[in-house]
């Protein structure tokens, strides 16, 4: 039984009957303050650190540092959490890959 079916049992046990507007309200904040929870965990489960970022790269922390920095800076990716310390989602990592190393060749 989901959260949503026990909810209507609650408020109406035999499948009808009169609903109250006092009723109503409670279990839309309940359910509202269940999917908030639920939501803010996801968010954080799926934070990553520099050090995860730069193991999904393959390059060094501290390129990696560079690069988030850089990304910040210019497109608004990651978030600070201290000195020193950005957190990203897998999705940021994912679509914001480094580039090669490395100096870019002249063209001629």
């Amino acid at each position: 039984m989901t959260p949503i079916d026990a909810m209507l049992d609650s408020l109406l046990p035999n499948g009808a009957g009169y609903l109250t507007a006092e009723r109503l309200r409670w279990a839309l904040e309940q359910v509202a303050a269940s999917a908030y929870v639920e939501g803010r965990n996801d968010a954080l489960i799926s934070l990553r650190t520099v050090a995860d970022a730069a193991e999904a790269w393959g390059v060094s922390r501290q390129r990696a540092n560079v690069h988030i920095q850089r990304l910040h800076a210019r497109y608004g990716v990651g978030m600070r959490a201290g000195a020193g310390m950005w957190l990203l989602t897998r999705e940021e990592i994912a679509a914001h890959p480094p580039g090669p190393p490395g100096r870019p060749r002249k063209s001629e």
